[in-house]
């Protein structure tokens, strides 16, 4: 539970950091860096997304990270 913890806080952390690195968007006028900052927010938050445990998600570099819920007793 605490390693899953971690992972989510992690997770929440890289989010935040894209949603101010999104935040800055405006301030890039070359559409190209624009577009590179559009495909850098995709990557980070798609990995925030693998290391998040409460979402089931497979990346096609890192794999299938466990996800929760998976490992939760189904036993009433």
């Amino acid at each position: 539970m605490e390693q899953d913890s971690a992972y989510w806080g992690r997770a929440e952390e890289i989010r935040k950091f894209a949603d101010c690195v999104e935040s800055r968007n405006n301030e890039i006028t070359d559409i190209e860096e624009r577009k590179k900052l559009s495909n850098w927010l995709k990557f980070a938050r798609d990995k925030a997304d693998w290391l998040d445990p409460l979402i089931e998600k497979k990346d096609e570099i890192l794999g299938k990270r466990r996800y929760l819920f998976d490992s939760m007793d189904n036993e009433d």
